[in-house]
């Protein structure tokens, strides 16, 4: 399993229709090609489950490799949705899979899936942008849905959510992983994955995800670079634009698709676009959104949709004001790297101050009762919490949070935020990405490795390295060595 390696100690306290491999195409212009195609019959294979099916991706077991050490680019995607819908889907009887949402008892959707790879700002490898064509697309009445990836997920991390409604209506899904996606660089086999998650060690290869600089990690060879966190530009700065990139890519391939069938060629001007994503997805499209401002009949999107957007206003609207059961109060708006620092350092302390026993990981807390107990005690020690008992440090801790704007409600979840390490997996991220920095830079020591099952960090070992593009995790744990 890949952790997010963080080193704390100087930033805080201690089918029958699918083609195996990717079928070959001439390129529209501003494309570096198309990585694949594949034909899904909706039976052996389908867009929304990779012919898993509900029971499938209800599985315990995440779907095998006929060679772990070398899996193909179908093998890879099916798994990466697998993993796409466990990390973002209540799949469990009950929780609304199958009936409210998600593919329905039997339901698999052909169609065509297209991968295409576009250079990446910067120049440092290439971004993915993938194109879904339900065999119920109708281009006499078309609609597109323009989805981004949430968190720091790959290419399926928008399938579970916006790509899975549009799919099921028959409209064609341009997704982006809006520069965020799996690309990784292993250095110490001098390795990346390639935009169809396949590992190599040709570093010229045009479809190689990301590229870093330096290459060589001599300080530290079982660290890995992140696309996200590593690629010189802050991504985030771009997201906007990259929806409308991919959009753009999106209708041109469509196109292609449909030329022998269409009397005029589909634009957005006859077609009705939806852009939808969660989270940072739906920061995504708001970012779009604002740069859509010409004329109607010139704008790339007719609506959106969004869910739990990571808006950030500060630029407009340095504060706030809340309301509230108390009197509104105006509060400083942060950043999210702010924010997730600001969590990650008051947080493991503040969950004890919670007295819902009900909520979401309480348990866990409580068993991991002296890790938070010591935890209040270093924030104690540099000052960064008042009180002389584990209580007072606690409910300091909450204070301190509450002041800062985060509800109630929202700290009712602090259990699992910091059972999961979410906020400090966010912070390594973003404070590499924001500081543009190199693997070799690691500001605070922050990078990513994998851990032993002390937390010390190791190389990966040869399978672990061939599937990590269809297994990484949007948010994983942190260890603390010393920073080397």
């Amino acid at each position: 399993m890949l952790f997010a390696g963080l080193a704390l100690a100087a930033c805080m306290p201690a089918s029958a229709g699918a083609p195996e491999e990717p079928t070959p195409a001439t390129a529209p212009a501003g494309t570096l090609g198309l990585v694949s195609r594949f034909e899904v019959d909706g039976v052996t294979d389908d867009l929304l489950t990779a012919g898993l099916g509900l029971e499938g991706l209800r599985a315990a077991a995440p779907p095998a490799f006929a060679d772990p050490r070398r899996p193909t680019p179908t093998e890879l995607r099916r798994r990466a949705i697998y993993v796409a819908w466990r990390g973002l889907a209540d799949l469990a009887p009950g929780g609304g899979a199958g009936s409210l949402s998600g593919p329905r008892p039997d339901e698999r959707i052909a169609g065509v899936e297209l991968r295409i790879a576009v250079r990446a700002p910067g120049g440092r490898g290439a971004d993915l942008v993938m194109l879904q064509l339900p065999r119920t697309f109708d281009p006499r009445d078309p609609c597109v849905v323009a989805a981004a990836s949430s968190g720091s997920r790959g290419i399926y991390g928008a399938l579970p959510t916006a790509a899975e409604w549009g799919l099921r209506k028959g409209c064609a899904v341009v997704t982006t992983d809006k520069g965020t996606g799996n690309g990784f660089f292993d250095h110490s086999r001098r390795a990346g994955i390639r935009v169809d998650g396949v590992t190599t060690t040709d570093l010229a290869d045009p479809l190689l995800g990301f590229l870093p600089d330096p290459v060589a990690s001599p300080s530290a060879p079982w660290r890995l670079s992140s696309k996200h966190a590593h690629a010189g530009v802050d991504p985030e700065t771009q997201w906007g634009e990259r929806l409308i990139a991919a959009t753009r890519v999106g209708f041109e391939w469509l196109n292609v698709e449909y030329r022998s069938r269409l009397r005029a060629p589909l634009s957005p001007a006859n077609t009705r676009v939806i852009a939808s994503g969660i989270s940072n997805g739906g920061a995504v499209v708001l970012r779009a959104l604002e740069l859509d401002r010409g004329p109607v009949r010139e704008r790339w999107f007719d609506a959106a949709v969004v869910s739990e957007p990571n808006a950030i206003v500060a630029a407009a609207m340095p504060r706030l004001a809340l309301a509230g059961p108390a009197a509104a109060r105006a509060v400083e708006v942060r950043s999210l790297l702010d924010y997730s620092t600001l969590h990650g350092l008051l947080q493991p302390c503040a969950v004890l101050a919670e007295v819902d026993a009900a909520a979401p990981f309480a348990a866990l807390t409580a068993a991991n009762r002296a890790f938070h107990e010591a935890w209040c005690a270093d924030l104690a020690a540099q000052g960064d919490v008042a009180g002389a008992s584990v209580e007072a440090r606690a409910a300091d801790a909450r204070a301190r949070l509450l002041e800062a704007g985060i509800g109630a409600g929202a700290l009712r979840l602090g259990h699992v935020n910091v059972q999961s390490q979410l906020w400090l997996s966010i912070a390594v991220t973003y404070l590499n990405a924001v500081a543009r920095a190199s693997v070799a830079e690691a500001p605070c020591g922050l990078g990513f490795a994998a851990v032993d099952a002390g937390g010390a960090p190791r190389a990966l070992t040869d399978e672990e390295w061939a599937r990590l593009y269809a297994d990484r995790h949007p948010a994983s744990r942190p260890y603390r060595p010393a920073i080397d």
